[in-house]
């Protein structure tokens, strides 16, 4: 019925161009009976007119996805807390003789920081005992200029039971945490870190360490949750 009504109207030619356009509904359309896959297919899935499931489909499908957003978000958070929570806290040593630790000590290597950014050798540390507990601090570097830095502070012991935890003030109020993590029985060379294990400095009496001295510190850094593949080795000057 409807090609010979095309026919009449002059349109029988050009029926095969309007129907691939869908300018003319099929038959099942007219009836408004047109079957979902076909839909889905001349749709792709999306109905331009609207969705056709009621609200509480519509509801219950938003919720799904919600809910799937949500589980995400906190496998990710409890992923990070057990990551944190697999590493063990950093712990001292037992006990510091902070008469024996006080002179100056060699920087061998260092996690790179921005505060000595611009030391390039001949990075030193001077402690000196204070009256009232406290020591003083006195850093040192060579710049690439040749010029030397230095900077003066202040320690206080923060754990006067082993004497290993302190607090350095260089710029008050602002203080830093200094852990003396690993000290040689003979007080030759020390790690020194902080609980977060953002930083780390390897100290010595001496300018230069041996190779197997230098070895067993970084295995004992490796040991203590550091990673000994951020340091930095500093170049000193006086052998």
């Amino acid at each position: 019925m409807r090609t010979q009504w095309l026919k009449r109207a002059g349109l029988g030619k050009s029926y095969w161009w309007l129907k691939s356009a869908d300018y003319i509904p099929s038959r099942q359309q007219e009836d408004g009976d047109l079957d979902e896959a076909e839909h889905e297919e001349r749709t792709g899935g999306h109905n331009v007119h609207g969705d056709r499931r009621n609200p509480s489909q519509l509801w219950g499908s938003h919720s799904m996805r919600m809910s799937a957003l949500l589980l995400l978000g906190v496998a990710v958070v409890v992923g990070k807390i057990a990551f944190a929570g697999s590493k063990a806290s950093l712990q001292t040593v037992s006990h510091v003789d902070l008469t024996r630790y006080v002179g100056r000590w060699y920087e061998i290597a260092r996690y790179p920081t921005r505060f000595e950014k611009d030391c390039v050798s001949d990075v030193t540390a001077t402690y000196s005992q204070l009256s009232g507990g406290k020591i003083e601090v006195v850093n040192e570097c060579r710049k690439a200029d040749g010029q030397v830095k230095r900077s003066k502070g202040t320690a206080s012991v923060v754990d006067k039971r082993t004497n290993a935890k302190l607090k350095v003030t260089f710029f008050w109020p602002f203080s830093g945490n200094y852990w003396i993590v690993d000290l040689a029985p003979d007080y030759s060379y020390a790690i020194v870190g902080e609980p977060d294990r953002k930083y780390l400095w390897i100290l010595s009496r001496s300018s230069q360490l041996t190779e197997s001295v230098y070895g067993q510190i970084v295995n004992r850094v490796r040991e203590l949750g550091y990673d000994p593949s951020g340091l930095t080795t500093t170049r000193q000057s006086n052998p």
